[in-house]
């Protein structure tokens, strides 16, 4: 995690992922501590992007179904721009979520927004999938908030946080992001609280009572009755944007993961096949 801006280094080659602090800091962040900030999440589907002043969602664009991420993005940034009547030379930052989720979405994302945050030397601040789903839920009033993802191949990204209503990064998780079986995910959580609120796309694998999500899978995990199962009240990316914001200071954001990717689940990755090797 870090506490300071990051952008690129003027003599940096191009992979995106070299990074280094500077000082330089916009005029604006000097006498306001409500950053202009994008916030763009690609990492799950749909992917969303958002301008937020503040705490303040000033407008918010959605991904359409079975349209490429990278496709989108650029395009949404720039509309979403245009509806708040903001420019790109006015933003003091990016706020983006770094995974896990899809590998590409996460790797469009930050690319994205690292490349936009280049020739001004913007902050880019990292936010986990889970710990913008958590926020989300913790904004009803929940306090423990066990976010969780549809990794597919039958199991969940999910974590577990206990938190208070305006949460600042860093969350402190009692359950670290990891990937499991919907059953083994339930049951660790069980056995630290009675009442967890479970939030986001893997809550199509569990049930709790009559409480099912509007895509439950056929085979649902029986959850106690004290679980709730909540749906997402909006776009990822206007969570992302004001958790990074709420945390913003006179040095740029603070408590964030720095901007590179966290998948948790290794990518299957196989060899090409070479026919003359193989002998066929």
């Amino acid at each position: 995690m870090f506490s300071r801006p990051w952008c690129f280094n003027e003599g940096a080659p191009s992979n995106y992922l070299q990074l280094v602090y500077d000082g330089v800091m916009s005029s604006s962040l000097q006498s306001n501590l409500e950053p202009l900030l994008i916030a763009v999440d690609a990492a799950l589907q749909p992917g969303s992007v958002a301008v937020v002043r503040g705490q303040e969602t000033v407008d918010i664009q959605t991904a359409p179904p079975d349209v490429h991420t990278d496709a989108w993005l650029l395009p949404a940034i720039d509309e979403c721009l245009s509806a708040a009547g903001r420019k790109l030379a006015e933003i003091d930052g990016f706020a983006v979520t770094t995974g896990p989720g899809t590998f590409t979405g996460i790797r469009v994302g930050l690319a994205t927004c690292l490349g936009l945050a280049a020739p001004r030397r913007l902050p880019v601040a990292g936010v986990l999938t889970l710990e913008a789903l958590a926020a989300m839920g913790c904004a009803d009033g929940s306090a423990w908030v066990a976010p969780c993802i549809d990794a597919r191949r039958g199991q969940v990204y999910g974590a577990l946080y206990h938190l208070e209503p305006g949460c600042m990064l860093p969350l402190e998780a009692a359950i670290e992001p990891t990937v499991a079986d919907p059953d083994f995910f339930a049951e660790a959580v069980a056995r630290l609280t009675p009442t967890p609120l479970l939030i986001g796309s893997g809550t199509r694998y569990f049930g709790a009572g009559k409480m099912r999500s509007e895509d439950t899978v056929e085979n649902t995990v029986e959850v106690p009755d004290g679980f709730a199962i909540g749906t997402m009240s909006e776009p990822l990316a206007a969570s992302t944007g004001r958790l990074v914001a709420r945390g913003w200071t006179l040095e740029g954001p603070s408590g964030c993961h720095p901007p590179e990717p966290v998948y948790i689940r290794q990518a299957d990755v196989r060899p090409a096949r070479n026919p003359l090797l193989s002998g066929a």
